[in-house]
């Protein structure tokens, strides 16, 4: 731009083409996050950062009764389409599905790896948590949460007693092909027992 046509600073161009200020948006430093979800304005963000010798957070979709899994690249971003049931192994012990579309980012910066989930809060409705067996694909159950009513931290938080319930039922055995579904568990590691620490550890 020439002299007397950059930006004024006080939320005004110079030719007075701007008269709404800027509002900052809210911090998020990628792979920094304890593993909580984080408001930043119309969007939900999780992100965390792990040695890159611990067990990788993969990220599975179904389609069809077909699994696809996106690579483990030193540099991935992948969207998962609203209405498309993933899985992050190690993450959390079911398979979701979400209104919204998802965002999930790997990085790996030295001897580190960030992951970082971006959900769009724009079209909250119902989320859903499922179990399918392992062998067969038999569908073991399932549990809907009213997210547009109670927010999409809550959806999260409530993950862990949805999966214990899960691992009493007597459906965690396929009625199908007899195979036992792994002990399934919540997103927030800290809560975990011993059943659930062991089941994260397997898928």
């Amino acid at each position: 731009m020439g002299r007397g046509q950059g930006y004024a600073g006080d939320g005004r161009s110079a030719l007075g083409l701007v008269s709404t200020p800027y509002t900052p948006a809210i911090d998020i430093y990628v792979g920094e996050g304890e593993g909580e979800w984080q408001a930043a304005s119309r969007y939900h963000v999780w992100t965390r950062k792990f040695p890159l010798n611990a067990a990788p957070l993969s990220l599975l979709e179904r389609h069809a009764g077909d699994i696809a899994r996106v690579p483990e690249q030193p540099r991935v971003m992948h969207r998962v389409p609203a209405g498309t049931p993933y899985h992050v192994e190690h993450l959390f012990g079911f398979w979701h599905k979400s209104s919204n579309d998802t965002l999930f980012l790997r990085t790996e910066i030295g001897d580190a790896v960030d992951y970082t989930m971006i959900v769009a809060t724009t079209k909250i409705g119902v989320e859903t948590i499922a179990w399918y067996c392992p062998k067969c694909g038999t569908a073991l159950g399932t549990v809907d949460f009213q997210a547009r009513r109670f927010g999409l931290r809550a959806f999260w938080k409530q993950t862990t007693d949805r999966a214990r319930e899960f691992n009493a039922l007597a459906e965690r055995t396929c009625a199908q092909c007899g195979h036992l579904h792994p002990a399934t568990y919540g997103f927030n590691e800290r809560t975990d027992t011993e059943e659930e620490r062991q089941g994260r550890t397997q898928w």
